[in-house]
C-alpha cells in the first residue's frame, strides 16, 4: 500500500476512534488482558497492557491501528512473554462461521419467508400464518452470513 493510501486510512481511523470509541466494547478487567495491534503496513505489536478504557482509546489514537486484539484469558502480568503472564482464568468464546453449519440436511438449514405477511417459519408448502402460497426459501447459512455482514 502507498504512504498516501496508508496516511488516508490512519486518518479515517483515528477520526472514528476520536468520534465513535463508545462504540468499541471494552472487556471488563482490561488491566488483566493482553491487548495487541497491528498497523496498516507494519506487523503485530502485542504483550500491551492497558489500567482502563481511556488507555484503550489513548493507544487507538496514538497508533491508528488497522486491526485490535484483547485477550479472552485474564492474567497477573499481561505485559510479560507469554512464559511469564501467569495465566487466572479465561471467557469461553464460540466463532462459528456459516460454512462450517451442517449441511447434511439441507431441510433443516431452510426456512420460507411469506411474500404476503412476512412471516418466516420452517419449510412448508404454505405459510402457517396466512396460508398463502406466495414463498421465497431462506437458507440458513446465508441468513446467518447476512446477519453477520450487518453487525460488522
Amino acid at each position: 500500500m502507498n504512504a498516501k493510501d496508508v496516511t488516508f486510512l490512519e486518518d479515517t481511523f483515528k477520526k472514528f476512534y476520536f468520534e465513535h470509541f463508545d462504540l468499541l466494547h471494552v472487556p471488563d478487567n482490561p488491566n488483566q488482558r493482553e491487548f495487541g495491534y497491528q498497523k496498516f503496513n507494519g506487523g503485530m505489536n502485542r504483550h500491551i497492557s492497558l489500567k482502563s478504557d481511556k488507555d484503550l482509546h489513548l493507544l487507538l489514537m496514538q497508533n491508528k491501528p488497522s486491526d485490535v486484539y484483547c485477550s479472552n484469558a485474564r492474567y497477573m502480568f499481561p505485559n510479560l512473554p507469554m512464559a511469564e503472564k501467569d495465566w487466572q482464568n479465561a471467557e469461553i468464546i464460540f466463532d462459528i462461521d456459516a460454512k462450517d453449519l451442517r449441511k447434511e440436511h439441507p431441510k433443516d438449514n431452510t426456512l420460507i419467508k411469506c411474500s404476503d405477511c412476512n412471516e418466516i417459519s420452517s419449510l412448508n408448502e404454505s405459510c402457517p400464518n396466512c396460508q398463502s402460497t406466495k414463498l421465497s426459501l431462506r437458507h440458513l447459512h446465508v441468513m446467518i452470513a447476512s446477519n453477520q455482514q450487518k453487525m460488522r
